[in-house]
């Protein structure tokens, strides 16, 4: 998730099926769909309320899961080498 190069730079993380472009207050989520990323919505960090992750192992999936304020959850499957980035994501949000 780290991202040294440049500031301006987007930083993502992927997950299983998705990637999350990091933006100053706000995740936007693309569809991984082919070579082109589709955007499909964003979660301002102001509406997360906390970010369950359910480690994924050598041969299972894991989980992240954005707790909204208002009840709902977004789920994306997520694999071993994605698990530091969410955790990383969810120290610096403090979620």
């Amino acid at each position: 998730m780290r991202n040294d190069n440049d500031e301006n730079e987007e930083i993502k993380i992927r997950a299983v099926g998705a990637v999350f472009a990091v933006k100053e207050d706000s995740l936007v989520i693309l569809e991984k769909d082919g070579p082109e990323d589709k955007p499909v919505g964003v979660i301002k960090f102001r509406e997360i309320k906390d970010i369950a992750i359910k480690p994924a192992g050598m041969l299972y999936d894991g989980e992240v899961s954005f707790l909204l304020k208002n009840g709902g959850a977004i789920k994306y499957k997520i694999k071993k080498f994605h698990q530091e980035d969410f955790e990383e994501l969810k120290k610096q949000l403090g979620k």
